[in-house]
């Protein structure tokens, strides 16, 4: 009986947590005042870029090396997975550093995407 208890009290509590609210943000970014600093912020653009480019190829080559590993594994070699990201937010977040450091302003909004009731 106590074992049946604790299962609907995990349950319970497992669809609480699944519906709690999902929060995402947005940022707005406010210009430097001062126009000669503004090619500071362009800098931060391309260096985003370049990341960006970089990370995507990083994650490309790790799903092919993946897949490589998988169908020597099947050939009896045995396999390896990485973990690989799909994401590449580290180059956002990096972005937004740069930029206040060169004088803009970056403005956090969270606001409720998911479960908002």
């Amino acid at each position: 009986m106590k074992y049946q208890s604790k299962i609907r009290v995990f349950i319970v509590l497992s669809l609480l947590v699944s519906c709690s609210p999902v929060y995402k943000n947005s940022y707005e970014y406010v210009k430097p005042k001062n126009k000669s600093i503004r090619s500071c912020v362009a800098k931060c653009g391309v260096v985003l870029s370049s990341c960006t480019n970089i990370c995507r190829h990083q994650n490309q080559m790790c799903r092919i090396s993946n897949n490589v590993s998988m169908r020597r594994g099947v050939q009896g070699v045995g396999t390896r997975r990485r973990i690989c990201s799909s994401s590449c937010n580290s180059c956002n977040v990096s972005y937004r550093q740069c930029y206040v450091n060169c004088g803009g302003e970056v403005i956090t909004k969270k606001s409720c995407s998911a479960f908002c009731g």
